[in-house]
């Protein structure tokens, strides 16, 4: 008894080391090997996912927690609320019912783009931008459903189907075995702005005009939505959404949020905005929000004013068409043009308040769509400014 016993044990952990085995084996590609596990492929996603975890822990943490990992929840989380009886615009609900899986899923929950929409991952004009007629081409949403949940997941930007596709400086560990790592494959175009194209056509829509006249040269997405390590070399996207309270600040991100110049007249607080930061106009759907509140050292508020961005005034000639002419919700905003805006907004004060201990308080919103209630919004800039 006690033999087969023993037996049975040896038998089954004979059969969890092949198994193992079989895991990190590489999957070959011709005669090539992409150093992934064998029958990659054939995994779930969220399984798929969880194999680039295991050597990249940090980046995987970081992107769990940042907006493309939760794309698809909170799109869904959008519809589902959507849906709810104390939701007012009826007609958006209707839209978003029959329109939502398919259109806007296209961005939360994208194909893998290398291999779809890019024709190529090594040369810069690799790009399947148009369609047979000609007419632009926007990504599409994964077909099967279970794979959704990932959202804008690692494999969509960096997986052609056969390798692993890395930026343009890629450089393998040295000593590192091939077969045990993924061997990815430098792509310049991953190393572009192009790779932002697709999802995010409407914010490059303007690169030629005046949108993109105060940019350097040498700018691009990255350059103020990356994160850099001590060398200042491009890691990754940053995830300010998501950022430890201690993480220093993206510049160039927090101080389009801070006004020029703050000063007391009468009885009002003149703060003057101008676009000096961003060179690229705001999207369709997205809305930022500078709210000012003028206070004293205890907190209490004497005034408060706003200054929103987004392309309602725009866009509301598309939304009538599309929803028979019923308003679409949300107030008119701005789209800054860089080194052109010059805005003032001047904040009526009330109460009996002492000019020694007035200040600006300066929050910086950022919302998925300019129809939701700021509540929805993340802060993204807070600051105090002396009111003299």
């Amino acid at each position: 008894m006690a033999n087969r016993t023993m037996f049975v044990v040896m038998a089954l952990m004979l059969a969890a080391i092949a198994i193992a085995a079989m895991l990190i084996m590489p999957k070959l590609v011709g005669n090539e090997a992409s150093g992934l596990p064998e029958g990659f492929d054939g995994m779930g996603r969220e399984q798929q996912v969880m194999v680039c975890a295991g050597c990249h822990q940090q980046q995987h943490a970081n992107e769990m927690a940042g907006p493309h990992a939760n794309a698809y929840k909170n799109l869904t989380g959008h519809i589902e609320e959507s849906n709810g009886a104390e939701y007012p615009h009826r007609f958006y609900t209707d839209f978003l019912n029959k329109v939502g899986e398919r259109e806007c899923m296209a961005c939360h929950a994208t194909e893998n783009l290398f291999g779809n929409w890019f024709t190529s991952t090594d040369e810069m004009d690799g790009m399947g931008v148009a369609s047979a007629d000609g007419s632009m081409r926007f990504p599409k949403a994964r077909a099967d459903r279970a794979s959704q949940i990932t959202g804008v997941d690692c494999l969509t930007c960096h997986y052609d189907g056969k390798h692993v596709v890395a930026g343009k400086d890629f450089m393998p560990t040295p000593g590192m075995d091939p077969l045990l790592s993924c061997t990815p494959r430098a792509s310049a175009l991953l190393s572009s702005d192009k790779s932002c194209l697709p999802c995010h056509a409407s914010n490059m829509a303007d690169m030629d005009n005046i949108y993109f006249r105060g940019a350097d040269d040498g700018q691009t997405c990255i350059s103020c939505h990356g994160e850099f390590d001590s060398e200042g070399r491009s890691t990754h996207y940053t995830y300010w959404r998501h950022d430890p309270t201690d993480k220093p600040v993206n510049e160039r991100l927090s101080r389009f949020y801070e006004p020029l110049s703050v000063h007391l007249k009468g009885g009002n607080a003149i703060v003057r905005w101008k676009n000096d930061h961003m060179p690229h106009r705001i999207g369709e759907c997205p809305e930022m929000v500078i709210d000012m509140r003028v206070t004293d050292t205890s907190g209490h508020s004497f005034g408060t004013g706003e200054l929103r961005f987004n392309l309602k005034n725009l866009h509301d000639d598309n939304m009538l068409g599309a929803f028979d002419g019923k308003m679409f919700p949300g107030l008119n905003g701005i789209s800054p043009v860089i080194g052109e805006t010059d805005t003032l907004i001047e904040i009526a004060l009330e109460g009996k308040w002492d000019i020694s201990t007035l200040r600006l308080e300066v929050s910086g919103l950022s919302k998925p769509q300019y129809w939701t209630h700021d509540s929805v919004g993340v802060v993204r800039h807070k600051s105090t400014i002396p009111l003299k």
